[in-house]
């Protein structure tokens, strides 16, 4: 009677990760793209290597599927290894790194912020410029300072853009930089039936 049994739709539904990548990054199953919480799985280990927590916000819902995955992980990318090499280096004695995902349509919203020392006042107008980086020269092929000046470069060809909200707050939890990007268009907005069961 196998007509009885009721389907299972694996085609529309993304279980969230187990085992020690899933369980190393609660909330992840607020999102639903898979190839979006391999990434930050990724981030993860990468953070956990480097002695740095990576979290996820308790305000992510990305309840869609990505339409231009480059785009988005190389924005995100560049947010979240810079703030874990801030975070790595600062000199608070809790390394942490958040990222908070927001999906409004087909726009993704990101904020990451980190607990490292921020942003020196001198160096905050340079901070999206290509070629300037807080990091030694270290004989990288095209140098250093491309991440955010190309994040940014990215971010305004989708009619979005990304900014440093915050500088760093010593009175803060996350008391290191805080940068939000906003990204039209990268969505393939949500399915009724997946927003149903979460």
């Amino acid at each position: 009677m196998w007509w009885l049994t009721p389907k299972i739709s694996w085609m529309t539904t993304t279980p969230p990760l187990a085992g020690p990548l899933g369980s190393a990054l609660p909330g992840i199953e607020n999102i639903r793209d898979a190839f979006l919480q391999a990434f930050l799985a990724a981030k993860a280990a990468s953070a956990r290597e480097a002695g740095v927590t990576l979290t996820i916000g308790e305000n992510t819902w990305v309840p869609g599927r990505l339409a231009l995955p480059v785009d988005v992980t190389t924005v995100l990318g560049n947010l979240v290894d810079n703030a874990i090499d801030a975070a790595r280096t600062g000199s608070n004695e809790t390394k942490v790194v958040e990222a908070e995902l927001l999906q409004d349509g087909s726009t993704l919203h990101i904020t990451v912020a980190d607990t490292g020392d921020g942003v020196a006042p001198g160096f905050v107008e340079h901070v999206f410029t290509e070629g300037k980086s807080t990091k030694p020269e270290s004989g990288i092929p095209g140098g250093r300072g491309i991440g955010m000046a190309l994040s940014r470069q990215i971010s305004r060809a989708l009619d979005g853009d990304i900014r440093l909200s915050s500088p760093g707050n010593p009175d803060a939890e996350l008391c290191g930089a805080e940068f939000i990007a906003r990204l039209p268009g990268v969505m393939v907005k949500e399915e009724a039936q997946w927003v149903a069961q979460n």
